[in-house]
């Protein structure tokens, strides 16, 4: 179920290999059915799936070899097509198999922390109660409100820990938005609100 690649050889009617087979199928691709050409016979089930017929001699393995690189670099360059039967009507007929994938719970703290490592910028602004000792203030605020996407983040992960009044008291917002651009001959990008200090 989890290997990159199965080789299952059917020279030999084995239950345990084709029920394995079966599943190997309709869990992914990346699968190589092999079989000996000396050996007569294919159980009907299998028998039009298609295979790798080698000969069990050392030259024969070694064109065997050859042919593995082929399915290997043919894996490899389209890693989501489908290589059985059961795998293509799925895909043709858009069959969504169940995922029994769990979803890994991560602590709101610490996805509260991972989101401000995130954010540098503003992991300075929180560390810093005095913003005038910020040498580059400017040139900060900008770079925050143009980061919506980790604004965003940052107060999902900020809202999830129940937290927000206690964290939001510890930003020093004062004199933020005013200082944003000194100039006002200066032409912000336009998604960034543009701000004119008051006469």
């Amino acid at each position: 179920m989890h290997s990159d690649i199965v080789i299952a050889d059917v020279s030999f009617p084995n239950p345990n290999v084709f029920y394995e087979l079966g599943v190997r199928h309709a869990c992914r691709t990346g699968t190589v059915i092999i079989k000996d050409r000396a050996v007569t016979g294919t159980p009907f089930d299998i028998a039009h799936q298609r295979h790798v017929a080698y000969d069990n001699t050392p030259t024969g393995l070694k064109e065997l070899a050859k042919q593995f690189r082929r399915y290997f670099d043919h894996f490899d360059n389209n890693p989501y097509k489908p290589d059985n039967q059961l795998l293509e009507l799925a895909s043709l007929t858009n069959y969504g198999f169940p995922n029994y994938k769990k979803v890994v719970s991560v602590d709101p703290h610490v996805e509260y922390a991972l989101a401000m490592m995130n954010f540098p910028e503003m992991m300075e602004i929180f560390a810093t109660r005095n913003l005038r000792q910020i040498a580059n203030f400017d040139e900060l605020a900008k770079k925050v409100l143009c980061s919506p996407d980790k604004i965003m983040a940052l107060l999902n992960a900020l809202h999830k820990t129940g937290d927000v009044a206690e964290v939001l008291t510890q930003i020093p917002t004062h004199n933020i938005l005013p200082n944003i651009l000194e100039e006002e001959d200066k032409t912000p990008p336009s998604h960034v609100p543009r701000f004119r200090k008051k006469k």
